[in-house]
């Protein structure tokens, strides 16, 4: 019965974009396709960088919708990465993924450190968790991904978690 939230973020090697905070606890297709249209485009259009991005997300049945698909089709032509994307990522890997491996792992671990009070509470937690992380973190955690990629070809694709 504790109080949720859905919130989205992306990261990149030098910044984490967001939070974005969906209506209710579920999301969407359409609720997806806005938060795209509405903070994440305009985002990257503002700091005109919308042509140099490629946009990966993983199979979340909102990020799989059809106008979800057509709309990224549409504004990142061949570089976007996701189920059944014209770059197709692999299946449930969470260790190649730094908003996986990193992000939502240490926005828990801020979060939960102390009791929350109601959802505005939640919400102020994770965004002061996020707005937390140092650029130099952020590049650490990316120059992880190479170390990351190199085990999970040496386990012939097995999670690697437990072995860093």
């Amino acid at each position: 019965n504790s109080p949720k939230v859905n919130v989205w973020c992306a990261m990149s090697s030098d910044c984490i974009i967001g939070p974005y905070y969906f209506e209710g606890d579920t999301n969407t297709g359409p609720s997806y396709l806005k938060m795209l249209e509405e903070f994440f485009h305009k985002y990257l259009s503002d700091k005109r960088i919308v042509s140099k991005v490629y946009f990966q997300q993983d199979g979340a049945p909102a990020h799989y919708a059809t106008d979800v698909r057509k709309w990224l089709d549409k504004y990142f032509k061949g570089r976007w990465i996701g189920r059944r994307g014209p770059i197709e990522w692999a299946a449930r890997s969470p260790d190649l993924t730094p908003l996986d491996f990193f992000l939502w792992g240490y926005i828990k671990q801020v979060v939960y450190k102390q009791t929350i009070t109601d959802l505005f509470d939640l919400r102020l937690k994770i965004t002061n968790a996020i707005r937390s992380i140092k650029k130099d973190c952020i590049r650490r955690v990316f120059l992880n991904i190479s170390k990351r990629l190199e085990k999970v070809i040496e386990v012939r694709g097995d999670y690697i978690e437990q072995l860093l």
